[in-house]
C-alpha cells in the first residue's frame, strides 16, 4: 500500500470522530478556534514524544526488560499518560479557558476531544507509516477501533471536568475538578497502556474492558452536559430531546443481561474446574489459555451486569 493511502487510513478515523463530536454540539464553536485547538493537539507530540523515548531509554539503562510489569507501568504512566494528560490540560487551561467562545460546560468536551484527536492523528500517522512494512493497513484498522477512540474519550472525560471547573463559582471546587479530571484520565490511560505494554495475550480482554469503561463514562458525561445545554441555553431549547427507551427495549436488555449472567456463572464453574481440578501438568500453554479465558469471562460478566442494570433501571 502506498504511503499516501496509509496516511489517509491513519488520518481518517480521528477526523471522523472529530466531525461527530462537533456535529452533536447544538451551539457550534468557531471553526477557527477549533482548528487552532486541533493543531495545538498535533503540536503536543513535540514535547510528549521525547519524554516517552527518554523514559524508555532510562528503563533500558537500568536493565529493565520489555513486557514485564515494572517496565509496562513505567512506560504507561511516566512515558505516556502523565505527559499526555498534563500537556492536554495545559492547552485547555492556558489557551482555551479564557476564550469568549468557551461559554458553557459542554464546550469543554468539544475542545477536550479536539485537542486529543489532534494528538491522536499525528500519533496514528507515525505508527502506521513507521510500521507499514511489518503491519501494513491492518495496523491502521486496529488503531482505528482501539487507540484513536481511547484518545478521544479520555479527551472527552478531561474536557467535561474542565467545562465544569470553568463555570464553577467556587474557585477551590473548580481547582478540585481540574485535579480530579487530570487524575481520572491519567489513571484510565495508564491502566490501558500498562495492559497493552505488558504484551500478554490473556490480558487483551481487560485492555478492551478499560476502553469500554472510558467510552461508557465519556458518553454519560457528554449526555449530561447536553441535557444541561438544552435546559440553560435558549438558542437550543428547540433541539429534539433524546428518545425515551421503550419498555420492549428495556425488557429485552434485562433478559439478555440475565441470560448473559447465567452463561457467565456456568463459565466460571468450568473455569474453576480447569484451574483447580485439572489433572494435567500446569505448563505455559495451559496458563496462557486459562488466563485468557479468565480475562474474557470477567469482561463478559461486567458487560452482562451493565446490560441487566440498564434494562432494570429503565423498567423502574
Amino acid at each position: 500500500m502506498s504511503p499516501f493511502a496509509l496516511g489517509a487510513a491513519a488520518a481518517l478515523p480521528p477526523m471522523l470522530l472529530l466531525w461527530y463530536v462537533h456535529s452533536r454540539d447544538k451551539d457550534p464553536e468557531p471553526r477557527g478556534l477549533l482548528w487552532r485547538t486541533f493543531f495545538w493537539g498535533v503540536a503536543l507530540c513535540v514535547p510528549v514524544v521525547p519524554v516517552a523515548f527518554g523514559v524508555h531509554a532510562l528503563a533500558v539503562h537500568w536493565g529493565w526488560r520489555m513486557q514485564t510489569w515494572d517496565m509496562a507501568l513505567l512506560l504507561a504512566f511516566l512515558g505516556v499518560a502523565l505527559p499526555e494528560q498534563c500537556f492536554r490540560l495545559l492547552v485547555l487551561r492556558l489557551y482555551v479557558w479564557n476564550k469568549p467562545a468557551f461559554d458553557e460546560p459542554l464546550d469543554g468536551v468539544v475542545y477536550g476531544a479536539t485537542v486529543s484527536l489532534g494528538f491522536a492523528m499525528l500519533e496514528n500517522l507515525f505508527y502506521v507509516i513507521a510500521l507499514s512494512d511489518e503491519a501494513g493497513p491492518g495496523l491502521a484498522m486496529l488503531r482505528a477501533v482501539t487507540s484513536v477512540p481511547q484518545q478521544a474519550f479520555t479527551g472527552i472525560i478531561l474536557g467535561a471536568f474542565v467545562g465544569r471547573a470553568r463555570f464553577d463559582e467556587d474557585r477551590a471546587r473548580g481547582t478540585w475538578r481540574l485535579a480530579s479530571g487530570f487524575a481520572a484520565t491519567t489513571l484510565l490511560q495508564g491502566a490501558y497502556y500498562t495492559l497493552l505494554f505488558r504484551g500478554s495475550f490473556p490480558l487483551l480482554p481487560l485492555t478492551l474492558l478499560v476502553l469500554l469503561l472510558e467510552v461508557r463514562w465519556g458518553r454519560r458525561l457528554y449526555k449530561e452536559l447536553q441535557a444541561e445545554q438544552r435546559s440553560t441555553n435558549p438558542s437550543v431549547t428547540d433541539a429534539p430531546s433524546l428518545p425515551q427507551p421503550s419498555t420492549l427495549s428495556a425488557r429485552l436488555r434485562s433478559f439478555v443481561g440475565a441470560a448473559g449472567l447465567w452463561c457467565c456463572v456456568i463459565a466460571w464453574v468450568v473455569l474453576l474446574a480447569m484451574l483447580f481440578g485439572s489433572p494435567w501438568p500446569w505448563d505455559v500453554d495451559t496458563s496462557d489459555k486459562n488466563g485468557f479465558a479468565a480475562s474474557l469471562t470477567i469482561v463478559f460478566t461486567i458487560i452482562s451486569l451493565v446490560v441487566r442494570r440498564s434494562g432494570q433501571r429503565d423498567l423502574a
